[in-house]
């Protein structure tokens, strides 16, 4: 072995730090922005979609600072349910892959629960508390998510 270490060093799992006005941007259109200020009751003000973005991460953000239960507010019981499952299954920082979802999601639910899952992800997404990453990770093949960026 050519290298100074006798074992090769552990790929890091932490995603790289997402900005999260470039991730709302790219994930709500004008109306799903709407929506989403609707129910995390900020009154959004001015007409630009820019302006929207930056209240509602500020938003997104404040409660992210409050941590605890602010994170989980106005979900359903179900979607916080699952939520808590799948952050003590996997680190905040690193990417989920679908199959992990489906697993954790197949432990509390169905088991051929797999187009409730998507409306569960779909929803999860409206909420802007996960989003998805076109990123392949580490060679394998799946669907990844990205959590909102709880460590900042």
């Amino acid at each position: 072995m050519s290298s100074a270490h006798p074992w090769p060093t552990a790929m890091s799992f932490r995603a790289p730090q997402m900005v999260l006005n470039e991730v709302v941007e790219a994930e709500f259109n004008a109306t799903q922005l709407r929506d989403l200020a609707r129910w995390m009751d900020v009154k959004l003000t001015g007409a630009s979609k820019i302006g929207y973005i930056e209240q509602i991460v500020a938003a997104l953000n404040a409660r992210l600072a409050a941590g605890g239960e602010a994170v989980f507010a106005g979900l359903s019981a179900e979607q916080q349910d699952f939520a808590r499952r799948v952050f003590t299954a996997r680190d905040v920082e690193a990417v989920l892959p679908r199959s992990l979802l489906s697993a954790v999601w197949a432990r509390q639910f169905d088991r051929d629960g797999d187009r409730r899952l998507g409306e569960m992800l779909s929803g999860l997404r409206r909420r802007a508390l996960i989003f998805p990453t076109s990123s392949l990770q580490y060679g394998l093949r799946d669907v990844f998510y990205r959590w909102l960026p709880f460590s900042t």
